[in-house]
C-alpha cells in the first residue's frame, strides 16, 4: 500500500477557478486538495440557465476541469 495516496490537504480561505472549454469560468471556494481531486464550494446562481446546467452535468459526473489556485499563495502554480 502506498501510505501517500490517501493524502489529503484541508485548506482555509482557498481561491480556485474552474475551467473548462467553452463554458465560462466558475470561481470557488476551495476546501480540499487531493491525489484524487478537491472539494470546492461555489454558487451557480449568476449563470444563465444552461450555463449553470452544464456545469451542473459536468461537476456532477466528476468530469476532469482544470484548476487554478489562486490562494493560499503556497499553492499557486500547483
Amino acid at each position: 500500500m502506498n501510505p501517500r495516496t490517501k493524502v489529503r490537504l484541508h485548506v482555509t480561505e482557498g481561491t480556485t477557478v474552474l475551467r473548462r472549454s467553452g463554458l465560462g469560468n466558475i470561481i470557488c471556494v476551495l476546501v480540499d486538495l487531493s491525489e484524487d481531486g478537491c472539494q470546492c464550494h461555489t454558487s451557480l446562481s449568476g449563470f444563465d440557465d444552461a450555463l449553470a446546467q452544464a456545469w451542473r452535468s459536468i461537476l456532477a459526473e466528476g468530469q476532469t476541469v482544470s484548476l487554478e489556485v489562486s490562494d493560499p499563495p503556497e499553492l499557486r502554480g500547483l
